[in-house]
């Protein structure tokens, strides 16, 4: 039992010395083993403010395996907000349709890498001219743009 204590106080003197809390110097300049500590997820959100007239469908998703995993879809109206939770970093791809016809209107990747993503789905005048059809884009944007006391409704999804 005596063993064991002193065991556990060695190793928080040693955490303590780890975070700058603490100066000592190992007995005969031996390094204890540290075992190491797995990665932890940074969780944060995806967030998307529909900033058209119409309604439409975001559905994020990510690649596992060479596969597709899509996470639920969003069906958005106008001046509303809708996220998903995300806890591994990497490429996530939106998907943007159109809620009364189901045609994708917009497909982009995005880097999460631990900080949240906030965006504001707008219509792309330019492409629109060019192609003759609807177009939208993403568009970064602050939280304060898509808080919650100046939408509608707002909807989300933890994963």
């Amino acid at each position: 039992m005596i063993r064991l204590l002193s065991s556990i106080a060695v190793s928080f003197c040693w955490l303590a010395i780890a975070f700058g809390q603490a100066k000592m110097v190992p007995p005969s300049g031996v390094m204890p083993a540290i075992p190491a500590i797995p990665a932890i997820p940074v969780p944060g959100w995806l967030v998307y403010r529909n900033d058209t007239n119409v309604q439409i469908i975001v559905q994020a998703s990510v690649f596992i395996n060479k596969q597709e995993v899509r996470g639920a879809p969003h069906v958005i109206n106008p001046k509303e907000t809708a996220w998903d939770q995300v806890s591994q970093r990497g490429l996530k791809t939106i998907t943007i349709l159109d809620a009364a016809t189901k045609r994708t209107l917009h497909r982009e990747d995005v880097n999460y890498n631990g900080k949240d993503l906030i965006y504001s789905v707008q219509l792309d005048a330019a492409a629109m001219k060019a192609k003759k059809e609807v177009c939208l884009t993403l568009a970064p944007t602050t939280l304060a743009n898509v808080a919650p006391g100046k939408n509608a409704a707002i909807q989300g999804n933890k994963k």
